[in-house]
């Protein structure tokens, strides 16, 4: 596979897709897994704005911690406007388990 040509091709397809859109960024869920790595990455390498949304619902510590590593990392190596904000899901989640499920059953 010829990798910096598939990238280009991705970041190429991202501008084209937003500029179409009529959209000025990105907004990317950030896990701490590969796949939302890979995403925010290719997202930051358009030189578009990017927001990058940490939601942690119980998850283990190291992937929040990865997650908060890759967002550091975009900071430093990409020279774009680049935000991030973290929304602690847990007790969201037990709210709407407790008044949602039971009225599915």
């Amino acid at each position: 596979m010829q990798v910096e040509k598939v990238t280009q091709y991705i970041i190429s397809w991202l501008k084209e897709y937003a500029s179409n859109a009529g959209v000025k960024g990105f907004v990317i869920g950030v896990s701490g897994g590969i796949d939302s790595a890979v995403t925010s990455t290719l997202c930051a390498k358009t030189g578009f704005p990017t927001l990058c949304l940490e939601m942690p619902i119980h998850q283990e510590k190291n992937q929040v911690n990865r997650a908060t590593r890759h967002i550091s990392f975009l900071k430093d190596r990409f020279n774009i406007w680049l935000l991030a904000y973290r929304f602690h899901l847990k007790l969201l989640c037990i709210i709407f388990k407790k008044t949602h499920l039971p009225a599915i059953h």
